[in-house]
């Protein structure tokens, strides 16, 4: 009987830790920590690839997914965004976007999905429909496009037609 409850306690201190430790962080998600500290920013694709300097446009058309940090976030927590959004991140031109916005590259910071493209109408079309407040072209020194947007998170109709112009620029 004792047996048995040592076993039980066991499997809940092996759960609880399973729970706990998340994802592993991977090399792009030290990557990004790494981008954060020395540009303020960073956009890496599904592959690990760093995007800075690939001259595309970058806009966020999924502000409910966005996070809001106090702090420089994390590997661990790079990799648990990546891991709460796979379903987006595994579909093409979708990346893991980081920024801080304070002086210095200080927080607050934030993590989102992006869409990269080559055309710039199509990137502010997209930032546009979607409230966002500018579309980033991602060169040595970023060039922020104003979109006009406030970048809150939105709902209802305004979604709707979010989503039908993302898929109309990228295609499904």
């Amino acid at each position: 009987m004792k047996l048995h409850a040592l076993a039980s306690v066991l499997l809940v201190v092996l759960a609880a830790a399973c729970v706990t430790t998340g994802p592993e962080p991977n090399a792009a998600d030290r990557l990004g920590v790494s981008l954060l500290a020395k540009s303020g920013g960073f956009t890496i694709d599904h592959f690990g690839k760093n995007l800075a300097e690939s001259g595309l446009f970058a806009v966020s058309p999924y502000p409910e997914r966005g996070e809001k940090f106090d702090r420089i976030p994390t590997a661990l927590d790079i990799a648990r965004f990546r891991e709460k959004n796979e379903d987006l991140l595994e579909r093409p031109k979708r990346n893991v976007g980081g920024w801080c916005e304070g002086k210095g590259n200080t927080p607050p910071c934030y993590l989102d999905v992006s869409v990269t493209i080559a055309d710039e109408a199509k990137a502010v079309m997209i930032g546009k429909s979607c409230n966002q407040q500018s579309v980033a072209q991602l060169l040595r020194e970023v060039r922020f496009i104003s979109t006009g947007g406030d970048g809150q998170a939105i709902s209802g109709e305004q979604l709707q037609v979010c989503r039908r112009t993302l898929a109309q620029v990228l295609g499904g």
